[in-house]
């Protein structure tokens, strides 16, 4: 069930995440930036993976007979990449705020 809401997440912000990025680029590499965004995601669903499972195995999931370490995992998990999505929103509200405001100073100009 979880990574049915995670699949739908994805599929429901990424097409959005994909327009926006592409009404920021010139016109003439707009072809060039779509062809991007695909890489960058395979990129990052690779990074993820990866540390997820460095993550995981550094601290004891792979230990099935103690639920102790695979809670404990799965915490370490959660508050990881918990902390990686408010640094991107973090991140992300203020490249808006930036947007608007030069969206504002060439429509006064």
């Amino acid at each position: 069930m979880p990574l049915s809401f995670l699949g739908a997440g994805i599929g429901i912000v990424w097409p959005h995440l994909n327009t926006f990025i592409l009404q920021l680029t010139d016109v003439g590499e707009r072809d060039l930036a779509a062809s991007a965004l695909s890489t960058a995601q395979m990129y990052a669903v690779a990074f993820g993976t990866a540390l997820a499972g460095l993550v995981g195995n550094l601290t004891g999931i792979n230990d099935t007979s103690n639920l102790a370490h695979i809670a404990n995992s799965a915490i370490w998990l959660f508050c990881l990449f918990g902390f990686a999505a408010a640094l991107a929103v973090v991140a992300s509200r203020k490249l808006v705020a930036d947007l608007k405001a030069k969206h504002h100073e060439s429509a006064g100009s």
